[in-house]
């Protein structure tokens, strides 16, 4: 049974420490964590409206040697839309977005897109790129390298019952980006599924060369005034292959996530606990 250890927090994520005014459902949405062989990245967005075309987002990113800290000062960066994310590759950073059209007869999520920035300045290098839209709402982008694929994981649908994690991929890293002809992970067809609104997924391979997927979900109970979920979203790990075909799959089969998952760990071996007989609470 693995057990997860507090590592910190980023410390004035939020402007002046406040978000005052920020409207209900609001605030920091959706931080992806990043490593590029040297520094943890963390990049986030501040959503300052919620139910209108419009997305009043301010997007930040902060870095530390550590995951526990010190977090450097939060610096904002360009943005199209919330659910930012960081890629690095041999050196370049490159930021994924979703793109909002708010204009009439315009989409509220119109796609997702690429812009390479500088690793000093955090400025965008050359022109931002439209890597796919879709007919069906998407969001969360996570793009990671393999086999000499770019894989584009996306969250599909929302966040409701409808909820789920799709697959794009290409040769180059601006595209263009083929859809996979099957969902990596969703139980909009199953009610019965234990795990429900299952999406919003991030591939991770392990030290051992095995690969889990992390997604959010809810566990719904059946109540007079219908189904609620009393824990609200929850986040869960998925074991995952890969195909013939290049394509990631989930082990066990299929697209419904698993209640119960055996994924590769590490044991730790506990620190050492060591009196300090200068501390007056030890």
């Amino acid at each position: 049974m693995p057990h997860w250890e507090h590592a910190g927090h980023v410390r004035g994520a939020a402007p002046g420490d406040s978000l005052a005014g920020v409207p209900d459902s609001g605030g920091i949405w959706a931080p992806s964590l990043s490593w590029d062989g040297e520094r943890f990245w963390v990049v986030y967005s501040v959503v300052r409206s919620v139910g209108t075309p419009y997305f009043d987002v301010d997007t930040y990113v902060s870095t530390a040697t550590e995951a526990g800290g010190m977090w450097t000062a939060p610096r904002r960066l360009p943005s199209h839309g919330f659910d930012p994310a960081l890629f690095h590759q041999e050196g370049r950073l490159w930021l994924l977005n979703l793109q909002n059209d708010h204009r009439p007869g315009g989409r509220r999520f119109a796609g997702i897109v690429l812009t390479e920035l500088d690793r000093e300045t955090l400025a965008p290098v050359g022109d931002t790129h439209l890597l796919l839209q879709h007919e069906l709402l998407i969001e969360g982008p996570k793009l990671l390298r393999r086999d000499g694929w770019f894989p584009l994981v996306l969250a599909e649908g929302g966040t409701g019952v409808e909820h789920g994690a799709i697959v794009a991929r290409s040769r180059a890293i601006t595209g263009p980006y083929e859809l996979d002809s099957q969902p990596l992970l969703t139980t909009r067809d199953d009610p019965s599924v234990p795990l429900q609104k299952a999406g919003h997924a991030e591939l991770v391979e392990t030290p051992g060369g095995e690969w889990v997927m992390s997604h959010l979900t809810a566990r719904p109970l059946q109540t007079p005034a219908g189904p609620r979920c009393p824990l609200g979203r929850e986040t869960a790990i998925q074991a995952v292959t890969w195909d013939e075909a290049g394509w990631p799959r989930l082990r066990h089969g299929g697209w419904h996530p698993a209640v119960e998952v055996d994924v590769p760990t590490r044991s730790v071996e506990p620190e050492p606990q060591h009196a300090c007989p200068d501390d007056p609470l030890g």
